[in-house]
């Protein structure tokens, strides 16, 4: 059964800031749309179906798991600059 899409929906803002992150965590369609159903508790077909409320937490998540993300690429990078290169 599907869900009906709420009365406060997404903003375009919103939407974009999702397909922003989504695309700085080089998340498939399929991916994104998973882990967007883990965190609101039902799948979607599109973000339009997002409330404004599950949109902010769906943000909030992605920002935490990029900025993860950065963090694990600066340590390796901090890891590269400790150690000396053999020529």
């Amino acid at each position: 059964m599907k869900i009906p899409i709420p009365s406060d929906k997404i903003t375009d803002k919103q939407l974009q800031y999702i397909e922003s992150l989504t695309s700085q965590l080089n998340f498939t369609r399929i991916e994104r749309d998973v882990s967007i159903a883990d965190l609101i508790g039902r799948e979607i077909d599109f973000l339009h179906e997002l409330s404004k409320k599950e949109a902010s937490n769906v943000i909030s998540r992605f920002k935490e798991l990029s900025e993860e993300m950065d963090e694990d690429l600066d340590d390796l990078g901090a890891r590269y600059d400790d150690e000396p290169f053999n020529s």
